[in-house]
């Protein structure tokens, strides 16, 4: 749900000055709990005139620079979003999933309408638009991170996995398999 930039100033005021739970805004609201925490520690960080919707462009530059800043320098999404002031979170997040999809390059996407003798008979979605590539390589730390993070994350999903009792199979009297624990 899309909210206007008036119901952000109020859901801001019930926090800020009726000192209301973000949980209960949220439940009130019919919002997500991350939704409205998100929007009133933006509100607190920029004030409460970054809740006014505007477009904004970001440099594939500034992108890179908020990607590697959740890279190498290990800071939040969350908290890099609310530095930059960024609208939602999901933004950082979108802009993650894509560097890493396109093998970390940062892409740049053309924006309005086609021209002519681009279009289709068919219809093309705003995703299917053709692409400005920018080459932006990860730098060796960059990729040294995100190497060390699925290292990380593969060394702890073994453990889960060996502190897992040992199972094996048996036959049942009816040929049904049943699980024994040793």
């Amino acid at each position: 749900m899309k909210l206007s930039y008036e119901e952000k100033i109020e859901i801001y005021k019930e926090w800020k000055v009726n000192h209301k739970s973000a949980t209960r805004i949220a439940k009130e609201r019919n919002l997500t709990y991350e939704t409205v925490n998100y929007m009133v520690h933006l509100a607190d960080l920029h004030g409460p005139e970054i809740l006014e919707h505007k477009w904004n462009y970001f440099s594939p530059e500034y992108k890179e620079n908020a990607i590697k800043r959740v890279f190498i320098g290990k800071e939040s999404v969350h908290q890099v979003s609310l530095d930059l002031g960024s609208a939602t979170q999901g933004t950082l997040a979108r802009w993650i999933k894509e560097y890493k999809e396109n093998g970390y390059t940062v892409i740049e996407r053309k924006r309005g309408r086609h021209a002519k003798e681009e279009k289709d008979n068919g219809r093309t979605s705003g995703r299917e638009r053709g692409t400005v590539t920018t080459e932006r390589r990860a730098s060796p730390e960059e990729s040294q991170a995100y190497d060390t993070d699925r290292i990380r994350k593969k060394k702890k999903y073994q453990t889960v996995l060996r502190s897992l009792p040992d199972v094996s199979l048996t036959s049942g009297a009816a040929g049904n398999r049943t699980p024994i624990f040793r």
